[in-house]
């Protein structure tokens, strides 16, 4: 008896690592780096690098950590603990992360992310309230790159679409 429960106990959980593996969360967990020869930007000068690194916490929230260094070589950081549920989530950066931390200031930055199907979520960014910008984040088939079409509108009013492609690392 002990050892039927430990087997279906077993199953379970390679069930779930399973369907884990073929949802947007499973597919997006890992590192990934910018491949700026691949990428376009209309947005404005693209940044020198970029590395993203998501993980998926036990309660289900998948954390976003991106790390960037802009066209003038200037680092930057932001972080997003969400699901994917089409609900607002704090978008923080180095500077709100800070606030926050110190004083339980939120952030006016926020994110939404609406799964569309197994490999691909549309997010959508805010701030103070107002679309910024949306996307639609999709990993290939093979999980070996990412795809990140964001559109928005520039500082100038001019609609810009970007495309970044990125290369799993790990």
């Amino acid at each position: 008896m002990a050892k039927n429960l430990i087997v279906a106990g077993l199953l379970f959980l390679i069930a779930c690592a399973n369907l884990l593996g073929q949802t947007p969360a499973g597919k997006i967990v890992g590192t990934w780096r910018l491949n700026l020869e691949k990428s376009k930007f209309e947005s404005g000068p693209p940044p020198k690098g970029q590395t993203r690194q998501y993980s998926q916490r036990h309660d289900g929230l998948i954390v976003a950590n991106i790390w960037s260094i802009n066209f003038q070589g200037n680092p930057s950081f932001t972080q997003t603990v969400s699901k994917y549920d089409g609900k607002e989530y704090g978008q923080y950066n180095q500077t709100t992360l800070e606030a926050f931390q110190a004083t339980g200031t939120q952030t006016g930055n926020t994110q939404a992310f609406a799964v569309v199907d197994t490999y691909t979520v549309d997010i959508t960014n805010k701030v103070d309230g107002r679309v910024t910008s949306t996307s639609r984040r999709t990993v290939s088939d093979d999980g070996k790159t990412m795809t990140h079409v964001v559109k928005g509108t520039n500082v100038q009013g001019k609609p810009y679409t970007n495309v970044l492609m990125f290369d799993r690392v790990q």
